[in-house]
């Protein structure tokens, strides 16, 4: 025979069920909501697309005539591929609204592939009066082989580090990138331009194999010498006359705006356009951060997550 107390427990127990089915249904209502909304949602200025290849390309940015906010945004859409047409058609990989980034491939830095007769400097891209500049948060300095060393500078030395390698064929094939045929770094500023020296070092084991170095995304430790390109982060930003283009932007993140700080001490004011929390879309076009107002107070918390999870931001 059950007490109260047994009676009390299987009730409290059957709510607790029925409460956690009601949260999962709604959990669903609200992915599919968001869904089907951020479908809806325009990235691209009306009469524009906003898709190359399996890119999307969000306004600031545009493909084609009068689609991007000026002439530094504008993307080339050649055979399904997006080129940033104001740096020598540089390969796009993605775009994010977020963080305001893009992502782009440039050519690997090779001391055997150097041109320049048997001179180690190797002068890289300079982005000049663009809006872009190098990220120093989202890339890292990387250098690969077998004893070398590595600088990176803008005229005067920002970072740098050294490989070496052992007889241990164990170790030097040990996952990382800690001295051992790879060595990595961090730059403490965003660069508007930068190049890279790269020497061999005969004392620290050098093999007469290839020599590379790459400022771009960590995750491309991977490259084995079989590829001539690499992806760096490069930052981007909107100056007030940019705003007078953009009129309808949804939501300042601040009136004050964050900066960019150079070598040369120097810094660069960064606004941007947010949808805030529990929204989705594209901030920077009248009326398209529509995707999250179904989201409530109670599911909050998940919807922030799930803004991140659905949006190409």
């Amino acid at each position: 025979m059950f007490n109260l107390f047994q009676v009390f427990a299987m009730f409290k127990s059957s709510q607790n069920k029925k409460m956690k089915q009601f949260q999962v249904f709604y959990t669903l209502i609200l992915i599919s909501t968001a869904i089907s909304s951020a479908g809806a949602v325009d990235y691209a200025k009306k009469g524009c697309d906003d898709t190359c290849g399996g890119v999307t390309i969000p306004y600031p940015f545009g493909i084609g005539a009068n689609c991007s906010v000026n002439q530094w945004y504008a993307i080339d859409c050649n055979s399904s591929t997006p080129y940033l047409s104001a740096f020598n058609n540089m390969e796009v990989v993605n775009v994010r609204l977020e963080d305001q980034t893009i992502i782009v491939n440039v050519s690997v830095i090779s001391r055997c592939r150097n041109s320049v007769g048997n001179s180690n400097h190797i002068p890289s891209i300079d982005l000049g009066m663009s809006p872009f500049v190098f990220s120093g948060s989202h890339n890292k300095f990387i250098a690969k082989g077998c004893g070398y060393a590595a600088i990176l500078s803008d005229g005067k030395v920002i970072t740098g580090c050294s490989t070496i390698c052992t007889n241990d064929s164990a170790l030097n094939g040990r996952d990382g990138c800690f001295g051992l045929g790879c060595c990595a770094t961090t730059s403490p500023y965003d660069l508007k331009s930068y190049s890279v020296d790269l020497t061999g070092l005969k004392r620290q084991g050098e093999d007469g194999a290839c020599g590379y170095a790459y400022f771009g995304i960590g995750a491309w430790l991977s490259f084995n010498g079989n590829t001539t390109f690499f992806a760096i982060t490069l930052k981007w930003v909107l100056t007030d006359d940019d705003f007078q283009e953009i009129p309808n932007c949804w939501q300042r993140m601040s009136e004050e705006p964050s900066y960019l700080f150079l070598p040369n001490r120097s810094s660069i004011a960064q606004r941007k356009c947010s949808c805030g929390i529990a929204r989705v879309g594209n901030p920077y076009l009248y009326y398209q951060c529509e995707g999250m107002q179904s989201c409530t107070l109670f599911a909050l918390s998940f919807c922030r997550k799930l803004t991140h999870q659905i949006v190409l931001f």
